[in-house]
């Protein structure tokens, strides 16, 4: 695994997107927006701002320099 340090804006809204893209149509979310295209904009922006704070809190990772795939990892702090 290779620790995500930093990503561009655009980077980050691309994968973002992607990764929207793939939920959209999860019955988990239907009740998110009406129809497919706005729900992939709201999962856009909702994934967008986790990647962020994943990475602001260096706690993202991928499987390559082509990021494949992407995990993110909390801690829970004392306290």
């Amino acid at each position: 695994m290779i620790q995500i340090k930093e990503m561009s804006e655009e980077e980050i809204y691309k994968l973002a997107e992607i990764t929207a893209e793939g939920f959209k149509n999860n019955p988990g979310f239907q009740l998110w927006a009406e129809d497919a295209n706005s729900r992939k904009y709201v999962l856009t922006q909702f994934f967008k701002i986790v990647l962020e704070q994943l990475i602001t809190n260096n706690a993202t990772h991928t499987t390559s320099e082509n990021y494949e795939g992407i995990c993110g990892f909390g801690l829970k702090r004392p306290g």
